[in-house]
């Protein structure tokens, strides 16, 4: 059951299935090596910080607007500009620590992000309907999705799927008619696969962990939900 808090929707059992699928996919010696990972990987100071992003995503996002502007003024088309990774997968790491009580860190030599809790975690980000992008070499613990396609009317969905790149599902998926996931990284190719064909390939993983706008990711989930009681006191 979810409870929509001031357009945020959280699942309450979230925080539970974080640590549990991580418990089950990981052996004693993997977490050891995790936090041996994470250890080193903080000394180099995770220098990402919420007014970096809040600075980025706004400079992002005011060019995008008056791109946009231009086109419907001038009556042209523009290809507005590629969503940066750096602003994606910042998006996650505060959604993650603020909403599932994570520990993610930006600045690590593994993956997109790293925590003790999940290990490596890959980040994707579509603002579009057009294809993700994989590289047949790289690894994964656990793998989020974030749909951006809503960042003008400020929203975002943050998905999360505990399957293993070299999982049997993962393996499996149809990248098209002939050929799966596993097929094309081994033939060093690129697997690119978009989210309506891929969702429902592993829908029944996939956990929606966040919808909201850009500024409840940097609430932890108990000030949304204290804000929220308040808000409702006043009104009574």
């Amino acid at each position: 059951m979810y409870r929509i808090i001031n357009r945020v929707i959280i699942n309450p059992i979230n925080k539970i299935n974080y640590i549990k699928d991580f418990g089950s996919m990981s052996s004693s010696k993997d977490k050891m090596n995790n936090k041996a990972q994470l250890k080193k990987d903080k000394s180099k100071k995770d220098n990402y910080t919420e007014a970096l992003l809040k600075e980025r995503f706004y400079s992002h996002k005011s060019r995008v607007i008056e791109d946009i502007e231009y086109m419907e003024k001038y009556k042209i088309k523009i290809r507005l500009p590629v969503f940066p990774e750096d602003i994606s997968e910042n998006i996650i790491k505060f959604i993650i620590n603020n909403k599932l009580s994570g520990d993610s860190i930006w600045s690590c030599d593994t993956g997109d992000l790293y925590s003790t809790k999940e290990g490596i975690q890959e980040c994707k980000c579509f603002t579009s309907s057009g294809p993700s992008s994989f590289s047949p070499t790289s690894n994964w613990d656990v793998i989020y999705f974030l749909d951006g396609r809503q960042v003008i009317p400020n929203n975002f969905i943050l998905y999360r799927i505990p399957l293993k790149k070299d999982s049997e599902e993962w393996k499996k998926i149809k990248i098209n008619k002939k050929e799966t996931f596993e097929d094309q990284c081994k033939g060093k190719r690129r697997p690119r696969i978009n989210w309506a064909s891929l969702y429902p390939q592993i829908s029944q993983y996939c956990e929606e962990v966040y919808n909201g706008s850009f500024e409840q990711i940097f609430l932890p989930s108990e000030e949304v939900l204290s804000n929220d009681v308040l808000l409702i006191s006043q009104l009574e």
